[in-house]
């Protein structure tokens, strides 16, 4: 067959073949174009954070205390999810969450790995842990260069509560959770706190995983068989429902004293529903306090974390030296259903938090017929104080603090990112027991009643921009292609 050079030609002449060939190129170039950009997006999003977190609270999203501290991180740090991406997402929405902020810190510090591994499928992870109890969905934390890891549950990344349906969500911890665990296991500062027990004290729970998941070294140890252990700077009484005993009390002065050297510290919840507590009143005596009877109410509805309970009560900030760390002195730190306490030696004690001058004390034989009016406590009340005692002629000191109830710290109050409760006390006790390394203290996260978080007249301009200006450019566009292909036909 022979070819027509000059039909040929005449054929690149024709304006319509011209212009088809035009559109065809736009066409393939726009493709290609997509597709390049699909690649290099794909790129950019496996090396860099670029996903849009549009939630009011930034849940999905890194707080700058995190991204602060690991830019300045220089150990490779491996993450471990206990099961597959798919299946640890599947169980909720909060799961969902807490895999989108543990796969942001791989985006911001190249030396930190994320994996995922299913137990059933990886037999051998339970054996390389030993001992360690390692679940479904939970997460190991490890220091490749130190070989120390975290091993974490979905207790410990979620607040739970029990409520009459049963065990629920109520916000996410995983930011706080994943950061203090790399703290931890790249740290060699390790602080003992103990739990002085064996007098019906309290469920510790919430407060215990909060101090465990801020790597303190938290143990147990019962005042009726065993001593406190001396490299402990640190001891809780945790609202005991008895009285101690002559053996308990004066295990616990000797430990304050330590052998005349000092620099021990104790902190104590009082239980509001511990009526007769001879031996406790006459250790806080020999500090200078007394926790008195009767339970703090406020007559001020602006000083309530709940509306009609003026038993929930908050707190204003006395000493600023608590304070310092936390991200707003605004919030303020509630202590519910608390009992009065009263300063007997203003020398040595210091009130660190106070109920307003619009509390009073209701007694505990009040009847029915008692009135507001009736008090004989009126604020301001001390809600937390510390006493001091100092070695003669040294600056070595030992304190013990009194909280006026152990409600400041259950898992109410320390998941209320409402209120400073959890902040408050991780600042305090890092100060208290001389922590050197870093404490970041990162709200719990939300989910419930999620917005966008725009004003009325950005959310105005929104629907426009979607309801009509994008609609029209299209339809323009398509009209514009129309006349043009009409033109050269």
């Amino acid at each position: 067959m022979k070819l027509d050079k000059s039909s040929i030609m005449s054929k690149f002449k024709d304006p319509k073949f011209r212009y088809d060939g035009l559109y065809t190129f736009i066409t393939i170039l726009a493709v290609v174009t997509v597709v390049l950009l699909n690649v290099a997006a794909k790129m950019c999003t496996d090396k860099f954070s670029l996903e849009f977190d549009i939630t009011k609270n930034k849940a999905f999203s890194l707080t700058q205390d995190s991204v602060d501290y690991l830019s300045k991180l220089d150990k490779q740090i491996e993450i471990t999810v206990l099961n597959s991406q798919e299946n640890f997402v599947a169980n909720g929405d909060y799961f969902s969450q807490a895999n989108s902020v543990i796969n942001e810190y791989s985006k911001y510090n190249d030396k930190i790995s994320v994996k995922y591994a299913d137990l059933e499928q990886n037999p051998g992870l339970k054996s390389s842990y030993g001992e360690d109890e390692l679940s479904d969905n939970g997460i190991i934390v490890k220091c490749v260069d130190n070989g120390r890891y975290k091993i974490l549950s979905a207790n410990d990344i979620f607040d739970v509560q029990q409520s009459y349906m049963g065990m629920n969500i109520a916000s996410s911890k995983a930011e706080q959770t994943m950061t203090s665990a790399i703290i931890g296991v790249i740290s060699d500062e390790k602080i003992k706190i103990t739990m002085l027990t064996g007098f019906e004290e309290m469920s510790s729970d919430s407060f215990t995983r909060m101090l465990k998941n801020n790597n303190y070294d938290v143990v147990s140890k019962s005042l009726l068989t065993d001593d406190i252990d001396e490299d402990s700077n640190l001891s809780i009484i945790y609202a005991p429902a008895r009285d101690f005993d002559d053996e308990a009390l004066s295990k616990i002065k000797e430990y304050l004293k330590n052998k005349g050297n000092f620099g021990k510290n104790i902190i104590c919840f009082i239980n509001p529903y511990q009526s007769n507590a001879e031996k406790l009143n006459s250790l806080l005596s020999d500090w200078g306090i007394e926790a008195q009877h009767g339970i703090v109410l406020e007559t001020d509805p602006s000083k309530v974390f709940a509306s009609n309970n003026f038993f929930n009560t908050l707190t204003d900030y006395v000493s600023m030296t608590y304070t310092e760390k936390l991200k707003s002195q605004s919030i303020p730190v509630a202590i519910p259903i608390s009992r009065p306490i009263k300063i007997l030696n203003e020398e040595k004690v210091e009130t660190l938090l106070e109920f307003s001058e619009s509390s009073c004390v209701m007694p505990e034989d009040a009847d029915e017929k008692w009135n507001i009016s009736d008090s004989k406590i009126k604020g301001p009340i001390p809600a937390m104080v510390l006493s001091t005692e100092k070695k003669e002629g040294s600056d070595e000191k030992s304190t013990f603090t009194l909280v006026g109830s152990v409600t400041a710290v259950d898992s109410g109050m320390l998941s209320r990112s409402s209120l400073n409760n959890s902040s408050y006390f991780l600042n305090f006790l890092s100060l208290i027991a001389g922590r050197k390394e870093e404490v970041v203290n990162i709200e719990s996260k939300s989910l419930t009643g999620q917005s966008i978080g725009m004003n009325a007249q950005s959310s105005a301009i929104l629907g426009i921009v979607f309801a009509v200006a994008l609609p029209v450019i299209v339809i323009i566009a398509g009209i514009w292609v129309f006349i043009m292909r009409r033109r050269n036909n």
